[in-house]
């Protein structure tokens, strides 16, 4: 081909969980694992007639994942070592930081947003490092502000020497005194990051903080909500994932139900949640902007595809913003046909199947997939 001309190439986004990885196990199959080596090979050894056998670029793909609680950083060293792609013999196969998508990724415009003004964190996990990582230095997290504060949830499980050492932790990340101690500090806006332990803790604070327009907790209970509150994100509403276990397993949209419910009975109104991660279309949007800016200046992009195994979570948001969605077989769906509610453009058995579909559409040697 002449080296002036742009390489048309697709881009595969992929989710992991039910599609390259079953809970904590490693990669799904040694079929799968071939097929994901085969997408992250250069361009010149996956179609050497199409792309040039000297070809040192790749196909852009990148994973779109509802997981989150740890930084990107963090995120790519597990799934290069899930995957093996940490041994020297497979380490031109491992994936970059820039790769990783995480629920909270396109929350980082709203935490620096935020910046100068005090946030809480709730959830488990390092949602700390992720609220530093993305640009956040003043913020607080739910189990901080029930040490700071203990008779907010007075069946807390914290030790007094616990409390003690976490206020100054506190006193210390915010430059505060004792002095500022005298009342429970306003919040300005919540961050759900992932679901908390003590889900009755965490609910406690936000009904707490959202009893008044500002952040700061009402002196008197009302006898019906504020017209607004503070901003709550949430960085993804999943309400279930596929795990080793037979059945799914609940995770942090179950927990907001439960807000909602909640807060409708104490209030008499519904609470606003900002919800972010799949299937939600800003998600999406996030993740088109971002993995344009990151694609090689010598790229044209043919088409977008998204790899699920979650027709309420991958394949709706992929359908919402125009993406061709493959639905596979090896996680929460495991219908014959397509899924009723949000059906996909195509169904296939396995990761390696949608790679080798991909491919076919694409004009892209399969070779490499034998």
């Amino acid at each position: 081909m002449n080296n002036n001309q742009k390489k048309k190439v697709p881009v595969i986004v992929s989710d992991i969980d039910g599609v390259l990885k079953q809970g904590f196990n490693k990669c799904i199959s040694d079929k799968v694992l071939k097929a994901l080596k085969a997408v992250r090979s250069l361009l010149g050894e996956i179609d050497a007639n199409r792309f040039g056998e000297n070809d040192q670029e790749k196909i852009p793909f990148f994973l779109l994942t509802n997981r989150g609680a740890m930084t990107e950083k963090q995120h790519c060293i597990m799934m290069n070592k899930a995957m093996g792609f940490d041994q020297e013999q497979n380490s031109k196969f491992a994936f970059q930081e820039h790769e990783n998508i995480l629920n909270h990724s396109a929350l980082a415009p709203k935490f620096r947003t935020f910046q100068d003004k005090l946030v809480m964190l709730l959830g488990t996990g390092a949602i700390e490092e992720v609220a530093e990582y993305c640009g956040s230095q003043k913020y607080i997290t739910g189990n901080e502000y029930i040490c700071c504060f203990p008779f907010l949830c007075p069946f807390n499980s914290f030790s007094q020497e616990f409390k003690a050492e976490t206020k100054e932790k506190v006193k210390k990340r915010l430059n505060l005194t004792d002095d500022d101690f005298h009342e429970p500090f306003q919040i300005h806006a919540i961050f759900i990051l992932s679901m908390p332990f003590n889900w009755e803790e965490s609910t406690q604070l936000i009904l707490d903080l959202l009893s008044t327009e500002d952040g700061k907790i009402a002196q008197q209970m009302p006898a019906i909500g504020p017209e607004k509150h503070i901003p709550v994100y949430v960085a993804y509403n999943d309400t279930t994932y596929k795990s080793d276990f037979q059945l799914p397993r609940i995770v942090n949209g179950c927990f907001t139900a439960a807000i909602k419910e909640i807060y409708k009975t104490i209030y008499k109104t519904e609470i606003n949640l900002e919800f972010y991660g799949k299937p939600q279309l800003k998600q999406f949007e996030f993740a088109r902007d971002y993995t344009l800016s990151h694609i090689d200046k010598n790229h044209e992009v043919t088409n977008y595809y998204m790899i699920g195994d979650n027709p309420q979570s991958d394949i709706q948001g992929a359908n919402k913003i125009g993406w061709t969605s493959i639905l596979v077989r090896t996680g929460v769906f495991q219908g014959e046909g397509n899924d009723d509610q949000d059906p996909a453009k195509y169904v296939v058995n396995d990761f390696y199947d949608a790679v080798k579909l991909i491919f076919e559409l694409e004009g892209i040697s399969t070779k490499i997939l034998d």
